[in-house]
């Protein structure tokens, strides 16, 4: 206890004699006031006496000349700071963006985040030319060699479609790719030295030949991932399906498409997945939306139909099921189409039409791609003739020119007035794949 005793002392008299030497007002000796002593335990009493005793008077002098001006020399230096109020007027000048933007601010800075001076975002030319590093490149990964960067072009081939009668006038892609890395290659010196190595894969448009359109996508993925050792995979000309996870999830490659994908896949590719298109639930919120807004919907028998294609279920239940339901309407008919494994989807359309006629449906969602629509309209057209009106909106949230139709199922016993015929428009574009229709009629009937 003792023991103990002399610490808790000791401690108290470590305290003292520095309050002793930092505390003091006084120039004289018997300035050094014991009344922190007096706060402490009595043995510290004798330590104020300890200074006085010796000549020490004149260090604590020191010590407060030196500690007087340092706190008269803070206080004023407050204010000077808080005079100082021209950081504030401290903002930058808007960076001019070097041409006049008529969509207003949003767009305005959106351009601002560009910096003019990078190789690959002048407004003068295309490109400068790149300066080759310091160093030379090394090898770094597969596809990144010390003066390559492999990169893949995946061209699904449209030239199918057109034996069943849809071409697709979108030029000649593989040219394209070829021009704008030959372009990269010798007019920007590469990407910082290294040369694009492009890579071509082909993929069917239309499956067949005893496999199905998802597995032959999946194949076209390992060739392009694993085959060539792809950094970067890119495609302009529509790739559905769980191939694009095959890419960007499976194998942590870039895939960079211009299609419209569902939200589930974004986040599955971990930020591999860009595209040019709004996420596809967005799209197809949006045009149902739009329709619901119009108060087209009202008073009518409501179908939903839509492809067994992987990530298409989901979006068509997120974008138009529950948008629908949400804003009070009921669905009569909610029925999938298969697709067999092909592009084309027909498998239960049968029932699909029993069910619209039973319920007398009169507006129809179709969710169906552009080579699936027509098939399965001449297919109900077997059964009923629809008598189709379409119009066009575009809602403030897209773009885009949003095509909707509704249709009134006649019976077998009724005779239509005028004979239509039923075709996708080229000119309106939908997301998801979806087509819109334009509806010709003539003068005679038909059954």
């Amino acid at each position: 206890m003792s023991h103990k005793m002399l610490k808790i002392l000791g401690l108290l008299l470590a305290l003292a004699l520095i309050a002793a030497a930092c505390g003091g007002d006084d120039d004289d000796g018997d300035g050094a006031q014991p009344a922190p002593a007096e706060d402490t335990e009595a043995p510290a009493t004798d330590e104020p006496d300890a200074p006085a005793d010796t000549d020490g008077e004149d260090e604590p002098a020191p010590a407060e000349e030196t500690a007087a001006p340092a706190t008269d020399e803070e206080e004023p230096s407050e204010p000077s700071d808080d005079s100082g109020e021209p950081s504030e007027p401290a903002t930058e000048e808007p960076v001019d963006i070097g041409f006049d933007e008529p969509r207003g601010d949003l767009f305005i800075d959106f351009h601002r985040t560009f910096d003019r001076s990078h190789p690959f975002q002048s407004l003068d030319v295309f490109c400068t030319a790149t300066p080759d590093p310091d160093s030379p490149p090394q090898a770094t990964d597969a596809g990144i060699t010390e003066d390559s960067i492999t990169i893949v072009h995946l061209r699904t081939k449209l030239e199918e479609l057109e034996g069943i009668g849809f071409a697709v006038p979108v030029g000649d892609p593989i040219d394209m790719f070829e021009a704008f890395t030959k372009a990269i290659n010798e007019d920007c010196n590469g990407i910082w030295g290294r040369q694009i190595d492009l890579r071509l894969v082909e993929v069917s448009a239309l499956g067949g030949g005893g496999e199905d359109i998802d597995t032959l996508r999946n194949q076209a993925c390992i060739e392009a991932t694993e085959d060539h050792n792809a950094v970067i995979v890119t495609n302009t000309t529509g790739f559905q399906g769980s191939a694009i996870l095959c890419i960007a999830s499976d194998h942590d490659t870039l895939f960079l498409t211009t299609q419209g994908n569902p939200r589930e896949f974004h986040e599955q590719a971990n930020g591999l997945l860009y595209s040019l298109s709004p996420v596809a639930e967005d799209s197809v919120v949006n045009m149902t939306q739009a329709i619901i807004d119009t108060g087209a919907l009202d008073g009518k028998t409501i179908a939903v139909i839509w492809p067994d294609t992987p990530g298409q279920p989901e979006t068509v239940q997120a974008g138009i099921i529950d948008v629908i339901e949400a804003a009070g309407y009921d669905i009569a008919v909610a029925e999938q189409i298969g697709c067999g494994g092909a592009t084309t989807c027909r498998e239960g359309n049968d029932i699909a039409v029993e069910r619209m006629l039973e319920e007398g449906v009169d507006v129809v969602f179709p969710g169906l791609n552009v080579l699936s629509l027509p098939s399965s309209s001449m297919r109900w057209s077997t059964r009923a003739t629809p008598l189709a009106t379409c119009s066009s909106t575009t809602p403030t949230s897209t773009a885009r020119p949003v095509t909707w139709c509704r249709a009134r199922w006649l019976s077998s016993a009724e005779t239509p007035p005028r004979r239509c015929t039923t075709a996708p428009s080229s000119s309106t574009m939908l997301p998801l794949g979806t087509s819109a229709l334009t509806t010709r009629c003539s003068a005679s009937t038909h059954r």
